[in-house]
């Protein structure tokens, strides 16, 4: 069972998988969302071969990462959307491991401070503004994007590339994500 969506840049998914069928439709739904999200911003795929599992990721962390979220960090690896919303891919190295690590505990950390009553242990922290926002997949498949003081946030419809696809054409409707938006959008990749 799952919501799809047609927008001007193609197909958005969104589903709850509930049997092995739905399984393979929510594969084939992150894939595609992630193949859009190449072809907006003409990104040729790379591919990455890991040198960390996913698995091991999702030992250490506690959570299973969605698919569309790996895809991701497959077709893109590390990098900045539009010089604004940097990710780091938590399998490509040990050192984006580490950069990732510290990144997701730091502010995981702030969040426990802050007195956020949600269950943030279950949280994946995959990208950040900078100083400003922190985005978070969370358990339900929604994105939470919360300011670095976890005073102000907000919640999103996922996956992470329809998001991302939302964002880069200045369709998304956020109080706290503002940005100018580059025509064409792009990604810049980090030194991994």
């Amino acid at each position: 069972m799952g919501i799809v969506a047609t927008g001007d840049e193609g197909l958005y998914c969104s589903v709850i998988i509930y049997d092995v069928t739905g399984v393979r439709r929510a594969m084939a739904c992150a894939n595609q969302s992630v193949d859009d999200l190449a072809r907006l911003l003409e990104w040729q795929p790379l591919d990455l071969v890991p040198e960390v599992s996913w698995e091991q990721v999702e030992q250490e962390f506690g959570v299973t990462f969605p698919e569309d979220y790996r895809r991701l960090v497959e077709v893109f690896g590390s990098g900045v959307f539009d010089s604004y919303l940097g990710i780091t891919s938590p399998v490509h190295s040990a050192g984006t491991l580490g950069r990732f690590r510290h990144e997701t505990r730091e502010t995981l950390e702030l969040a426990a401070a802050n007195g956020v009553s949600e269950p943030v242990d279950q949280w994946i922290s995959w990208g950040s503004t900078g100083e400003a926002y922190s985005l978070f997949l969370l358990p339900e498949g929604e994105i939470a994007v919360c300011d670095d003081g976890f005073a102000e946030w907000e919640r999103h419809p996922g996956p992470v590339a329809a998001f991302l696809i939302e964002l880069l054409t200045g369709r998304l409707d956020s109080a706290l994500l503002e940005f100018e938006v580059f025509d064409p959008p792009r990604f810049g990749p980090s030194a991994m």
